[in-house]
């Protein structure tokens, strides 16, 4: 979790620009945004042989650390069983965006997901296209729901203990120990577990529920945008350069959504900041009186 919060920053804050000249120094040359991730990658897993097995480790960590909520995550070194109702609470709250107790359980879990006995967190053989078996998007669904969260609870105790991650029948309490008749997870239980998740999600009723669904679910397929963009230039030639580097693309229609969309956001903030000062001259005009 060091790795992910310190080498995988947003890229937009000072902790990503004091990265990139650190790599800069060390390198020659500028990392892109995907380079970060998949150095985080690396160092959390140095400890494991340079082997077959640590190329595909590598991999579903990269990938699962391009959820956008893991960049920056902050390791508060809280217990396990202290962070999930953080989290949960969190999961209530916090409307369009995971708070940073989602984030570090996430981010915990992920690693023993893959680094654990036997690896639960794999790629999937046809990529993201839409596909809830990749390791970005089955964190993500595991952590929408708070049946997911009490399970990757589970998963950091168990990781942690030496155990294999064993799975929690809803409904119960995570447990710092072997849980009688517990049945231990597998990667196809995990994929199936994520579905459900996504499944239940929360029950939205007032408009503003709705609301905040409808910008949860705008995010999530952001992070997807990103996941695909990214592996766009995970394509090499065989000389080991992106093919996106050296045949470049250009496509208006895709040009022309980004705008749309970045112009629809842009008009979304300006409202936040009249609804902010809205509420700002009621709470004046309250105390006047």
């Amino acid at each position: 979790v060091l790795a992910c919060g310190a080498l995988n920053p947003h890229p937009n804050k000072r902790q990503a620009r004091a990265v990139n000249e650190a790599i800069v120094d060390l390198t020659g040359a500028k990392p892109k945004l995907e380079e970060r991730t998949q150095l985080a990658a690396e160092v959390a897993l140095r400890g494991f042989p340079a082997d077959k097995r640590l190329t595909a480790l590598r991999s579903s960590l990269d990938r699962a650390w391009r959820w956008s909520v893991l960049r920056g995550v902050e390791l508060t070194c809280s217990d396990p069983l202290d962070l999930l109702p953080e989290a949960l609470r969190e999961l209530v709250q916090a409307g369009d965006a995971a708070g940073p107790a989602i984030a570090e359980l996430a981010a915990l879990a992920s690693y023993h997901l893959v680094a654990g006995r036997t690896q639960l967190l794999t790629r999937s053989e046809f990529g993201g296209r839409g596909s809830n078996t990749e390791p970005l998007q089955i964190m993500r669904q595991l952590a929408k729901t708070d049946v997911g969260l009490r399970q990757l609870c589970q998963i950091v105790l168990d990781g942690r203990a030496g155990r294999d991650p064993q799975e929690l029948v809803k409904g119960t309490t995570p447990a710092d120990k072997r849980i009688a008749g517990a049945d231990a997870l597998t990667p196809v239980r995990l994929r199936e577990l994520a579905e459900l998740s996504d499944r239940e999600g929360i029950t939205h009723d007032s408009p503003e529920d709705q609301f905040a669904a409808a910008l949860k679910e705008f995010q999530g397929r952001l992070d997807d945008l990103l996941a695909a963009a990214q592996e766009v230039g995970d394509v090499t030639g065989k000389d080991g350069v992106a093919l996106v580097d050296t045949l470049g693309y250009d496509n208006s229609n895709v040009r022309n959504t980004l705008v749309e969309i970045t112009d629809l956001v842009s008009e979304w903030r300006g409202a936040r900041r009249r609804a902010d000062r809205m509420r700002a001259d009621l709470d004046e005009s309250g105390d006047a009186r």
